[in-house]
C-alpha cells in the first residue's frame, strides 16, 4: 500500500544531486525520447542503482533540477511522471511506499520512496 500525503508546502532548493547515494532528482519522468528506444528500461536500471545505494530504499524527487533548484512542474507533467514512475517500479518489481506532494517556484514537486529487497539483487558478472 502506498501512503500519499499532500502537505503542499513550498520545498526549498536542495543540494546538488550526488552521483552516488539513494536520491535521484528529475525534472520529470518522460517515457518518450526519440534518441533512446528503451527509456523506461534505462530508468529502471538507474532506479535499481539508487535502491542498491540506499540499501533497499531510493528517494525520487521529481520537479527538481540536478543542481537542486526546486522549480516544479505543471499538472500534466506531474500526472505523466506519476504514471511513468509506476511503470518503472513495476519493471523492477519494487514497491512504491510513499508519495508526498510539494510546491516549487513554478509548479508541483513530488517525493517518492521506492523500496525493494536488495537480497534479490544479483550483481555478479558470470
Amino acid at each position: 500500500m502506498t501512503l500519499i500525503e499532500f502537505p503542499l508546502n513550498k520545498i526549498p532548493d536542495q543540494p546538488p544531486e550526488n552521483y552516488y547515494g539513494n536520491k535521484e532528482y528529475k525534472i520529470f519522468l518522460d517515457s518518450k525520447d526519440k534518441r533512446k528506444k528503451n527509456i523506461l528500461e534505462k530508468k529502471a536500471t538507474q532506479m535499481l542503482f539508487r535502491i542498491h545505494e540506499g540499501k533497499g530504499i531510493a528517494k525520487y524527487i521529481v520537479g527538481i533540477k540536478d543542481n537542486g533548484e526546486a522549480i516544479g512542474i505543471n499538472k500534466s507533467k506531474l500526472y505523466s511522471s506519476l504514471i511513468n514512475l509506476h511503470k518503472i517500479v513495476n519493471i523492477i518489481n519494487a514497491d512504491l511506499k510513499k508519495i508526498r506532494f510539494y510546491t516549487g517556484s513554478s509548479g508541483f514537486i513530488f517525493v517518492a520512496h521506492v523500496s525493494r529487497n536488495i537480497e534479490l539483487f544479483d550483481l555478479s558478472f558470470t
